[in-house]
């Protein structure tokens, strides 16, 4: 077994301790932020076979994303956290790399300084949770440039191939990753000076090469896309600057704190940097000429309307800041390292960062912990709600089986979800649903309200005669009726939800008596009487007022110990005063009415 010196071993457990931080900041996060339109769409174009995956991309787009999503999504399951984890992952190559490229330019510790601010800036973070392409060239630009410097120092073709093929990877997973290209260059001629133009002719000939197909066939889309962008007006150069800054860091709170990082290393770099290295002017151009450039070529490209097209931005701000914070002297960079940590963990700004996303996933883990078999989903035309592709993504994420159904007329559904923006419901609709049905619930936000509308299980009911009309019952468990048959362990309770109405005024206050009675020999093994326990509601029946539903629960218990028994629940109305039960159309001779069959399994 080869020799490691220990430097070297306690080098690699540094790494891989910042790389394990860096991942908890993400993996802390997965189940946080809502899926974006974009996202949706990335994933919901994947599900064909590679053939069609290539079909269905965007025009604007290559293939090459979603062939990588398509392939995870065959190991791992379509759920938003799973896809989510692929992000986080091919981001973290990109932070060895960048560690790689500062320890080779300035050392240890400004190469593990360099890790921790790249994986601390806001949007970086963001990116790097997007199910989208920009995670995997935020991982490649530090590549990039690593092998930039790598060839440019020692120039040859075995080193020049790797650089024309990151920059190719690149170009094929995200089109406009060409413009930090370009701030490729430039740096390369502050740090080279004139030997980077002939260097560079070697990779961007095999980069050419390569990206010519792709270029030939998105060659019209660009002038087209530039014809359009070039009429539209733009904001003054300061403030277009000053927001993408602010975005690179995250909250106000976080820009004002990598301000002060970016001036702090400014200065210490010019204090203790001796002789003054190229390397250092050239990312300092990138950090603050990369928005610049970007300003002055949205009129052709359009790319200052996301701080996404300039990802590559962030790579310079992030080197220049961890070289100057290397020459602090060990205090000061043990506190910006925890600084950095810090910020890496910050809240995002993350409704600036997405385009256009709904709660959706709140809402349906809510329905998938309450609504039941046929539940169905009413959409209130007048809704600002997700688009058929984001509702077909998530309701296969959330009930495969497809037992949530959508429903255009809702008239014999019993249980409806209905969506709406709270104050703008179609009035035709509204009542269609609110028809022999009660409001039983609602969640989410006012512009994404679900609100449950539920009918009994019998609309016309059992008529007492009394006034009493009895509507059906549920068996519920957690506060949802239970489908299907019902089978109960001994000793376990039974829950049961009764439906009434009033035919009429009700002179006097009647009892109920719901009986858990064994089928065997009618031995009462439980029972609950009193008057009707409404939850919304009078008790007393004689306050009861017509047209609206009124709604109890009791709770029987089944006996133990017990064997494989069968108990009948069965339900009685009557006069409290001298016990008298009141008759109704299916009562048995004791005027008691049979709801439900409840089986006991026992050893």
């Amino acid at each position: 077994m080869p020799f490691v010196p220990a430097y070297r071993r306690w080098r690699i457990l540094l790494v891989a301790g910042v790389l394990l931080v860096i991942a908890a900041s993400r993996f802390v996060r997965l189940g946080d932020i809502e899926m974006e339109l974009d996202e949706v769409w990335s994933i919901w174009q994947t599900a064909g076979t590679p053939q069609q995956i290539v079909q269905w991309t965007p025009n604007d787009w290559t293939p090459t994303y979603y062939l990588i999503l398509g392939g995870w999504k065959l190991l791992v399951g379509i759920h938003p956290v799973a896809l989510r984890v692929l992000s986080v992952l091919a981001f973290l190559p990109g932070c060895a790399f960048i560690y790689r490229l500062l320890r080779r330019l300035q050392g240890e510790q400004a190469g593990v300084l360099a890790m921790l601010t790249y994986a601390a800036l806001g949007y970086g973070v963001f990116l790097s949770l997007q199910v989208r392409a920009y995670t995997f060239v935020y991982m490649l630009m530090p590549l990039a440039l690593w092998l930039t410097h790598r060839y440019f120092n020692y120039p040859n073709l075995p080193r020049a191939v790797p650089l024309a093929f990151s920059l190719i990877a690149m170009f094929y997973l995200y089109l406009p990753s060409a413009l930090g290209f370009i701030m490729l260059g430039v740096y390369t001629l502050v740090v080279f000076e004139r030997r980077a133009l002939q260097r560079w002719l070697l990779p961007s000939a095999v980069f050419l090469i390569a990206a010519l197909p792709v270029t030939a066939a998105k060659f019209n889309l660009a002038v087209s896309r530039a014809q359009v962008i070039s009429q539209e007006t733009t904001a003054p150069a300061g403030e277009i600057i000053t927001n993408l800054f602010q975005s690179y860091a995250g909250l106000p709170s976080a820009f004002a704190l990598w301000v002060g990082l970016f001036v702090i290393a400014c200065l210490v770099i010019g204090l203790r940097q001796r002789p003054f290295q190229r390397a250092t002017l050239g990312l300092l151009v990138w950090a603050l000429m990369g928005p610049a450039l970007v300003y002055f070529l949205n009129p052709l490209l359009g790319f200052l309307r996301q701080p996404r097209y300039s990802f590559w931005v962030m790579l310079g701000i992030a080197l220049l800041v961890a070289w100057g914070l290397s020459y602090l002297p060990r205090i000061g960079r043990a506190a910006a390292s925890g600084l950095l940590i810090a910020l890496a963990f910050a809240p995002l700004p993350i409704d600036d960062y997405q385009y256009i996303a709904w709660p959706i996933t709140q809402r349906l883990e809510y329905l998938k912990s309450n609504s039941r078999w046929g539940d169905v989903i009413v959409i209130d035309p007048n809704c600002d709600c997700p688009t058929l592709e984001t509702w077909d993504y998530f309701l296969q994420v959330y009930f495969p089986d497809s037992g949530l159904n959508f429903a255009n007329d809702p008239a014999d559904d019993r249980r409806i979800w209905y969506v709406v923006y709270e104050g703008r419901e179609d009035p035709g609709l509204l009542q269609a649903v609110q028809e022999n049905r009660v409001f039983r619930g609602f969640s989410g936000p006012p512009y994404f309200m679900f609100k449950l509308y539920e009918a009994p299980p019998d609309i016309e009911g059992t008529p007492f005669e009394n006034g009493m009309r009895f509507h059906g019952f549920d068996i519920v468990e957690d506060g949802i009726p239970l489908a299907g048959r019902l089978v109960r362990r001994e000793g376990e309770p039974v829950r049961v939800r009764l439906w009434w109405s009033a035919d009429h005024p009700i002179e006097l206050d009647y009892s109920v008596g719901l009986y858990l009675f064994r089928e065997s020999d009618n031995w009462i093994a439980d029972q609950v009487d009193g008057p009707p326990q409404i939850t919304d509601g009078p008790e007393a029946t004689s306050q009861w007022a017509t047209g609206r539903y009124y709604i109890e629960e009791r709770e029987l218990r089944l006996p133990y110990p017990a064997a494989n028994w069968t108990f009948n629940v069965k339900l009685a109305v009557y006069q409290w005063w001298d016990n008298i039960r009141i008759a109704a159309p299916g009562v048995d001779d004791s005027t008691l009415l049979v709801l439900q069959s409840v089986p006991i399994t026992a050893w």
